[in-house]
């Protein structure tokens, strides 16, 4: 699985080495090395934005610890990312250049991936069905988003 690192220092995001990520797949990762200014927030959100065609596009991704999937990406020649946390931290983009694929610009493309608040209800079914929650949704629960244990009484009365 091809992994491009992000680091993040003084609120600066930047690129390391030079990544190039092809359009189309679905194996890349981005490992995100943040300053101690982020320590203060253990949920965060990766946002892509690109330009596909003529139309601005971004896709949000919660953070699994200091990693997040790529989202697929389609017909566009850069995407640019950075991290959003809290109330609220952010990033500049990092520039990343994109090449495009065989397949981009020949089918239509399926709807984009769920958003944040879809992807945060994936984990809580998780939770439910498995002793040891995603470190994500810990995190999320650690930093005090939600009281009680998923699926009690008491969380369905909060």
């Amino acid at each position: 699985m091809p992994e491009i690192t992000v680091r993040v220092q003084d609120k600066i995001a930047q690129a390391e080495g030079s990544p190039l990520l092809v359009c189309g797949n679905s194996d890349y990762t981005v490992r995100f090395l943040t300053d101690g200014e982020w320590e203060a927030f253990p949920v965060r959100t990766a946002r892509f934005a690109y330009v596909s065609g003529s139309t601005l596009l971004y896709q949000d991704v919660l953070l699994d610890g200091d990693v997040c999937a790529v989202p697929v990406l389609r017909d566009t020649y850069e995407v640019s990312v950075g991290l959003y946390a809290g109330d609220i931290r952010t990033t500049t983009p990092a520039r990343i250049p994109c090449a495009r694929c065989v397949t981009d610009g020949m089918l239509p493309h399926p709807a984009p991936a769920p958003d944040v608040y879809e992807q945060l209800l994936t984990y809580f079914e998780a939770m439910q069905q498995d002793s040891a929650p995603p470190p994500a949704a810990a995190a999320f629960c650690a930093a005090g988003f939600l009281s009680g244990t998923v699926g009690s009484a008491e969380s369905e009365e909060a």
